[in-house]
């Protein structure tokens, strides 16, 4: 499995697919060991991390990194 966009807190681009048994599967950043969210498969939790990653990218942060809000 490959095409993991970069970690959303450290930029690197070495992920690892790891799992809980036979059922959890996530994916982890090798350099600062951010986790995605835990999915039933690994194709899920692939597109759990890029889901993610493209969060932390968004537009709307502030200086800080922090996601602005609107209210």
């Amino acid at each position: 499995m490959s095409d993991y966009k970069p970690c959303p807190f450290c930029g690197s681009s070495d992920m690892k697919l790891y799992g809980h048994g036979q059922d959890w599967k996530f994916v982890t950043c090798s350099d600062c060991g951010a986790d995605g969210p835990e999915e039933l498969s690994a194709d899920d939790a692939k597109a759990g991390w890029n889901r993610r990653a493209d969060d932390a990218n968004r537009d709307d942060k502030d200086s800080r990194g922090s996601i602005r809000s609107s209210v």
